[in-house]
């Protein structure tokens, strides 16, 4: 099994272990470790996880393709992943990505507040580290790893890893109202939605509303039944108020996606051979 989480904020840190799995947990250009460019597009990242995993499938060979998980932004380019190149992928799940309805789009792409530049210690920097947006924090411990990690020195000062300007530096949409409210259509792979049932991302009814409705005007991948899973007690940032929840979530659908992976295998393997032998088969559909 292949796992290709994208992580957006600090250190590339894998959303959780399991022996099963091998995890690639990337920093999208202009985030954590990775560079910074002149410009970022949703299409840009989405070459930079194909990337991964493309190297995965060729140095392992791997069956089934690799599943992409994203939250957030990191949602956003796993949509288009799959609608760009599904057909190379498993499967890709978005975690706490709201596609709004037209009704409630805005009329251009969001942009976040101005931040400060740095500070002169870590320390000062830490002291103003927070989610965003902002949350109650059950799992303090969890923020208290990552914040160290989302630092570097730069210039005599303490700055963040991610680049301050990639918000300014987003190439426009051309259509964005249209874009952004039918993006779950015509994808190319099986898709997975889970939602923090606190999220203030999904706290207009409308926007589920719109979400399912989408997946049934073109259901994904060709499936005829798409997972939402809201997790109860959750916010935008799930994996640090309910990690557990939202890990037993994850691992029953990739469980799930794998055990069909292996029977369309096994059905595919076996018509080969009745087609070899003469036997006659009737046609299975895939699950």
């Amino acid at each position: 099994m292949e796992e290709v989480p994208i992580h957006i904020g600090g250190t590339g840190q894998p959303l959780f272990l399991n022996t099963q799995c091998t995890i690639a947990a990337l920093d999208l250009s202009g985030h954590g470790e990775s560079d910074r460019r002149d410009s970022y597009s949703y299409l840009m990242h989405v070459d930079e996880v194909l990337g991964v995993c493309r190297d995965l499938i060729s140095m392992r060979n791997c069956i089934p393709k690799p599943w992409i998980v994203g939250h957030s932004y990191g949602g956003w380019v796993t949509l288009h992943a799959a609608k760009a190149y599904g057909d190379e992928l498993g499967g890709v799940v978005t975690v706490d990505s709201a596609v709004l309805p037209p009704e409630l789009l805005p009329d251009k792409p969001w942009q976040p507040p101005p931040r400060k530049a740095g500070a002169p210690s870590a320390e000062a920097l830490l002291a103003r580290f927070k989610l965003m947006p902002e949350q109650p924090v059950e799992n303090g411990y969890l923020v208290d790893y990552i914040g160290p990690q989302s630092i570097r020195k730069e210039g005599g000062l303490y700055v963040w890893k991610d680049d301050l300007q990639r918000f300014m530096k987003a190439e426009p949409h051309t259509n964005f109202r249209d874009d952004m409210s039918k993006m779950l259509r015509f994808l190319k792979c099986r898709l997975a939605i889970m939602y923090g049932e606190k999220s203030e991302h999904f706290a207009d009814g409308r926007v589920l509303r719109h979400m399912q409705t989408e997946t049934q005007v073109s259901p994904p991948g060709g499936e005829q039944y798409t997972p939402i899973i809201g997790i109860p007690e959750a916010h935008h940032h799930i994996m640090f108020d309910q990690p557990l929840q939202l890990i037993v979530a994850l691992r029953s659908v990739l469980a799930e996606w794998q055990r069909q992976s292996e029977v369309t295998l096994t059905v595919h393997t076996a018509l080969t051979s009745s087609k070899r032998t003469g036997a006659v088969s009737a046609p299975v559909a895939r699950l």
